[in-house]
């Protein structure tokens, strides 16, 4: 049995997605620590398997129909966006899997800041933690439960 993380040669891959950008402005996540983040994503939910599909989550983070509507794949159905007009269009195009991934991540970045939950003073690694936290159950929730508890 593979371990519960990306393993190194994994993240280090060239094929492995690597962003273009950093995400934030102060604090941020540069583009090597976004990549590890998502690559531990991806691999926590599938194992890198772009067609993986467990139940209403699909693809190689497992997105469900909240991430495919906020990135515009879905609005009650498919868009057409990217040339994505079905599900299994989506699990074939591992690039637009990435770039959703990517703009997804960066989306719950700016909500968890705007709430007050990302802050100046937070550390990178608990911003990666926060956002794979967003990842799963979104930026609302995720700042509840950092409020709340």
């Amino acid at each position: 049995m593979q371990g519960d993380t990306c393993p190194l040669d994994v993240l280090n891959a060239p094929s492995t997605y690597s962003p273009s950008q950093d995400i934030g402005d102060m604090p941020m996540l540069i583009a090597q620590q976004v990549k590890a983040m998502i690559a531990e994503l991806g691999y926590f939910e599938s194992q890198f398997t772009a067609d993986k599909v467990n139940g209403s989550r699909i693809g190689k983070y497992q997105v469900d129909d909240v991430l495919l509507k906020s990135a515009g794949y879905k609005s009650g159905s498919w868009t057409g966006k990217d040339g994505i007009t079905s599900a299994a269009d989506f699990k074939n195009n591992p690039d637009v899997q990435e770039s959703a991934m990517y703009n997804y991540t960066k989306s719950n970045y700016a909500a968890l800041q705007s709430k007050g939950v990302i802050t100046p003073d937070t550390p990178t690694d608990e911003i990666a933690g926060l956002l794979s936290a967003s990842h799963l159950v979104g930026a609302g929730a995720t700042s509840k439960w950092v409020k709340t508890g």
